[in-house]
């Protein structure tokens, strides 16, 4: 899977307030997250997460907003949703906790006049290629700009 991550709730979904970790994944490398051809749906994740512990991951919330729209060959495009998710909720439950933890790294070096509005967007692969189980990398981060 790759996919992009922004580290504030940018989802706009009145019920889903607060805050979160917000995530687009695609299966395999084939189908663009950033600049996906008409047709192509990336699943959606909201994380929800506790401010006085943000890198608690248990107390992690994770609401699917949308499935991908690509079979399980990672190429194929289907007329409805997969039913079987791009990430499991454990997979993001770490991807956030690793996101949140650069948001930390980096807002000292980076936040310059807010720093308690700093926002990555982060993305970020899930492969298991290196050692046959799947693992979270994230490939680059740079500050978000609204």
């Amino acid at each position: 899977a790759d996919g992009v991550v922004v580290t504030k709730n940018i989802a706009g979904v009145p019920m889903l307030s607060g805050a979160a970790v917000y995530i687009e994944a695609q299966r395999g490398d084939f189908h663009s997250v950033a600049n996906p051809e008409v047709g192509v749906k990336p699943a959606k994740i909201l994380v929800q997460y506790d401010v006085s512990e943000p890198l608690n991951p248990q107390k992690y919330v994770v609401n699917t907003l949308q499935m991908s729209n690509i079979a399980d060959d990672m190429e194929t495009i289907l007329p409805e949703d997969n039913a079987q998710p791009v990430m499991t909720d454990e997979e993001a439950k770490d991807l956030v906790l690793q996101s949140l933890k650069a948001v930390e790294h980096f807002k000292p070096l980076l936040g310059g006049q807010n720093p308690e509005g700093f926002t990555l967007d982060i993305e970020f692969k899930v492969d298991n290629s290196d050692t046959g189980e799947r693992l979270i990398y994230l490939k680059q981060a740079r500050p978000y700009i609204d």
